[in-house]
């Protein structure tokens, strides 16, 4: 069954990347802590000369003790970035997400709920080189997992 849900998490992320133009200056790191066949946890960083983009989405089912509008501290290398409100699911299963995107930093973003990457982020933004890589720590409450190629 774990098993299942890692593909199931790895084609959900290739999905992902996929809709995203990609050069050869791009870095793309991501990770899929599915070892937990009650939680899911997956997150994706890509950074361009010319752009930064960052998710995190948690998953996890109704017998646990979470509880819906709970909010889950969001690290990166130990700093906290941000917070993911808790949202019950159809399923009853409870799930949370965090995007950023450093359109919304220099005022680039189309989209108004575009999220700019928050001011305690702990790497450099583009133009400056790569902030994060591999071996970079995300945690989304008590669940983490370390960034890959």
């Amino acid at each position: 069954m774990a098993q299942h849900k890692l593909l199931l998490g790895t084609a959900a992320i290739a999905i992902a990347l996929s809709g995203i133009a990609t050069s050869r200056a791009d870095s793309i790191l991501v990770c899929d802590n599915t070892n937990n066949a009650s939680e899911m946890l997956a997150v994706r960083y890509i950074h361009s000369p010319t752009r930064a983009l960052f998710d995190i989405s948690f998953k996890a089912p109704a017998n646990k003790s979470l509880e819906a509008r709970q909010e889950l501290e969001v690290r990166v290398d130990g700093y906290v970035v941000g917070y993911a409100t808790l949202a019950a699911r159809a399923d009853g299963s409870f799930g949370a997400s965090v995007s950023f995107d450093s359109y919304a930093n220099t005022g680039q973003a189309l989209d108004a709920t575009t999220v700019a990457f928050p001011p305690m982020w702990p790497g450099l933004l583009p133009p400056a080189s790569v902030g994060l890589g591999v071996g970079s720590r995300v945690m989304i409450g008590s669940l983490g997992c370390t960034l890959e190629e």
